[in-house]
């Protein structure tokens, strides 16, 4: 039984244009986008977001991409960078506009098993999102393997499949990021009638 701490990278550099201001600090029943994001993930693992600080309700560390704002391949790159320079050998990331973000973490580390180093979340139209993955051993040591300038501007999809990871499918909730002000009314609509149903 592999007992190395888990590692999640949360990916929270975007700048936000299509929301017309900063996504991540939008409210949504009583929390930021991050706050939610981050509220699933288990106590006992380290968090590492990747962006520029802001505060939050969790106990985590705040790395950048090199440069800062360099893209999502970048952000990637950064924090299984960071992840080993840690001395960490399992890492799962996270898009910090996903509110629950931190639950579909979890469900990916529980499929991160065998002989299987890299898993990657599918959403229902089968549509891989490589900012929900989760890494390990030779994956994560390629990942961290990339020289930052080699990286920026590049697509966070084009890394994950050169890990050729296991695909896991995960329900609409799990993928469901906040990129426009509809996202983010919609989440409250359905949120308000689940609490009232």
């Amino acid at each position: 039984m592999d007992l190395s701490p888990w590692y999640a990278v949360v990916i929270a550099g975007g700048s936000s244009r299509r929301f017309g201001s900063d996504k991540l600090s939008a409210v949504l029943g009583g929390a930021t986008v991050l706050d939610h994001a981050l509220s699933d993930i288990p106590a006992d693992w380290q968090i590492l977001v990747v962006g520029p600080r802001r505060e939050v309700d969790r106990a985590v560390t705040f790395v950048s991409e090199e440069p800062a704002g360099s893209g999502p391949g970048a952000a990637l790159v950064a924090g299984a960078r960071a992840v080993v320079a840690q001395g960490g050998d399992r890492m799962v990331c996270l898009p910090g506009d996903a509110p629950a973000g931190g639950r579909a973490a979890v469900a990916l580390a529980a499929e991160l098993t065998g002989d299987r180093t890299a898993v990657v979340a599918i959403d229902t139209s089968g549509q891989v999102q490589p900012l929900q993955v989760a890494v390990r051993g030779a994956a994560l040591t390629t990942l961290a393997g990339y020289a930052p300038d080699t990286v920026v501007g590049s697509r966070a999809r084009q890394l994950v499949e050169q890990l050729q990871p296991y695909r896991v499918p995960l329900a609409p909730e799990l993928t469901a990021d906040i990129d426009v002000p509809s996202d983010a009314d919609r989440w409250r609509a359905s949120h308000q009638s689940a609490t009232e149903g």
